[in-house]
């Protein structure tokens, strides 16, 4: 729980230094990273945690539950992917940067709906006005995944092995322990 965490503040911390970008966000990033590590249950709470505390500093509106939802989503899949593909690395953490950079903002544009006359012209233009925030939002995932992935799984990795018990069969009875 520790670990999940420093992971939340990390990707906390990391939200409200890269706010002045927009849709630069290193949070996905580390979200995703904690799915592929620490499967969909901690993707989820890092995922969850981010917007919620993050918007004490950058504004809590009808926008956060839906960050909250993007986010969780976006590393409760990560954990499902890894559960397919345990060795998932750099590339494939990079496909679901760039899926999750659309799917967060595809996500997180229905909280617009509130403001506006919901009708098929203001749901298309909301969509349209925010596909290059998504671009930028995957671009800037594909770009921290191509430079930090495989040292941070690594890292993740290796902490988790630490504290994994593994039960071993004791040698049958009459064999001898040295054999």
């Amino acid at each position: 729980m520790a670990i999940i965490a420093m992971l939340s503040a990390t990707s906390i911390a990391l939200r409200v230094a890269f706010a002045a970008l927009p849709n630069v966000q290193p949070s996905t990033f580390i979200i995703l990273a904690a799915g592929i590590v620490y499967g969909s249950r901690g993707g989820f709470m890092v995922g969850a945690l981010t917007p919620l505390v993050s918007n004490f500093f950058l504004g809590h509106g009808l926008w956060t539950p839906f960050q909250m939802f993007a986010w969780g989503a976006a590393g409760a899949s990560a954990g499902l992917v890894a559960r397919a593909w345990p060795d998932i690395g750099r590339n494939g953490l990079m496909v679901l940067g760039v899926v999750w950079g659309f799917m967060y903002g595809w996500i997180t544009n229905l909280s617009q709906l509130f403001f506006v006359e919901v009708t098929w012209q203001s749901v298309i233009a909301i969509y349209a006005i925010s596909f290059w925030f998504e671009l930028m939002h995957a671009a800037s995932n594909v770009l921290f995944a191509f430079v930090f992935a495989t040292e941070v799984l690594w890292v993740l990795r290796r902490y988790r092995r630490r504290f994994e018990v593994e039960y071993l069969e004791p040698p049958p009875t009459g064999t001898p322990v040295d054999a």
